[in-house]
């Protein structure tokens, strides 16, 4: 299997401290952030891959309380994970589309 970007993010999310072990390996077994994943690569949202697995943990927590967020709200909620490449930006756009791809159906009358 040839090593990808999005294998490399799944390999630092299984390292990552932030959760038990068996979580971690639900995350990537469900493929439960696979669509946020996607959409770091897509945006370029993992520069160097230093804040990443922080980054995907504490967006999925963000994700998973399924409500409506802004931009500056979504910014305040990752704030504790330090990024030195983006600025934050594209981190947060990738965060903002897929929370809003995921609450679309919901927010349909």
């Amino acid at each position: 299997m040839a090593v990808t970007h999005a294998n490399a993010v799944e390999e630092r999310v299984l390292q990552s401290e932030r959760r038990s072990a068996s979580e971690r390996l639900s995350i990537l077994v469900t493929r439960e952030i696979a669509d946020l994943q996607q959409e770091f690569v897509g945006r370029n949202a993992a520069q160097c891959g230093f804040c990443t697995p922080g980054m995907l943990l504490t967006a999925t927590e963000l994700l998973q309380r399924a409500k409506p967020m802004d931009r500056s709200a979504i910014r305040e909620y990752i704030g504790g994970n330090f990024c030195r490449c983006t600025g934050y930006h594209a981190i947060v756009d990738a965060i903002e589309a897929v929370l809003n791809r995921r609450l679309a159906p919901k927010l349909r009358p």
